[in-house]
């Protein structure tokens, strides 16, 4: 892992850390394989999350299997927050079609994992909310602008200039198209 060279100066190889790298394919790894090792709720959760999220069939099919860890992790200390990170991972990397199937399952940990989801729920419509204005603003910005100027595409500049303007930038190109007599004084800075 380290350059020939440097390890040929004398004296030097003895001050390189040596170690080895471990794969661990969890795909192959049953739950009893899971289970079985010697670590702490949060842990054993994370290799589970990680094995299985993105195969939502797979990961409602083991949620079962889990439960009892995770009851076990909201009991811990500080248990309520990483509960949090492991369903929020999950309600980031399961496909939306599954996650009423998904708040479902985690309702049946009852009323403690509820608060948790529901706070994740509002937190990810809340954010999906705001990603759907910032895409919509920019989807009519764009048609005003081709409608205006009759074009029937904008330049990739432009394009980029939409896509990476912070918000007030996005409402300076909004106020200007309405007075703008070209592309460019639209964009001016």
């Amino acid at each position: 892992m380290l350059d020939p060279a440097v390890m040929a100066v004398p004296g030097i190889a003895a001050l390189v850390p040596r170690f080895s790298l471990i794969i661990d394919d969890l795909a192959h790894l049953s739950d009893d394989a899971l289970h079985a090792r010697s670590l702490p709720a949060f842990p054993a959760l994370a290799l589970w999350a990680l094995r299985d999220a993105r195969d939502p069939v797979r990961l409602l099919y083991s949620f079962d299997t889990w439960s009892s860890t995770m009851l076990e992790l909201l009991e811990s200390p500080d248990g309520l927050a990483s509960f949090t990170t492991l369903v929020t991972y999950l309600f980031g990397v399961v496909d939306p079609m599954h996650h009423d199937e998904l708040r479902g399952k985690l309702d049946q940990l009852g009323a403690r994992a509820r608060g948790a989801i529901m706070t994740i729920a509002e937190f990810l419509e809340e954010k999906g909310r705001k990603e759907g204005e910032e895409k919509g603003r920019l989807d009519t910005l764009r048609r005003l602008l081709l409608v205006k100027f009759k074009l029937p595409t904008l330049d990739a500049a432009h394009e980029a200039r939409l896509r990476a303007g912070p918000p007030e930038a996005i409402d300076r190109y909004v106020e200007r198209v309405l007075t703008a007599d070209s592309l460019a004084a639209v964009f001016e800075d």
